[in-house]
């Protein structure tokens, strides 16, 4: 089991972006089937089909760290995770930074 912490890509000035509010970020993992057990906004775990996200308590969401608790299925929805965000994964064990996904470039399209 693998656990990252998760940002968003640093902006051209090389500045930390936030990843969200705390809402808006339940919106965005929601199709994902990525939730809290509770309705409560201030929840700060979260769970999703072979993972689970810790949330901090700062808002907006600067960071958070994901868990991998069932390696057969995680894959897959990382994946989907990294299709529709720009985020870095880092590796807590080996501190190697992963971009699961870049869209290319408009000049490549």
């Amino acid at each position: 089991m693998a656990t990252f912490q998760v940002r968003h890509s640093p902006d051209a000035d090389g500045n930390a972006v936030p990843i969200a509010s705390r809402v808006e970020l339940l919106e965005m993992l929601a199709p994902l089937n990525i939730s809290p057990e509770t309705s409560d906004d201030a929840e700060r775990v979260l769970y999703g089909p072979g993972i689970r996200i810790e949330l901090g308590e700062d808002d907006p969401v600067m960071q958070f760290l994901l868990t991998e608790v069932d390696t057969d299925i995680s894959l897959r929805v990382l994946l989907k995770i990294a299709k529709r965000f720009d985020w870095i994964l880092t590796d807590l064990e080996t501190f190697t930074e992963r971009h699961l996904y870049r869209p290319p470039d408009e000049d490549d399209e």
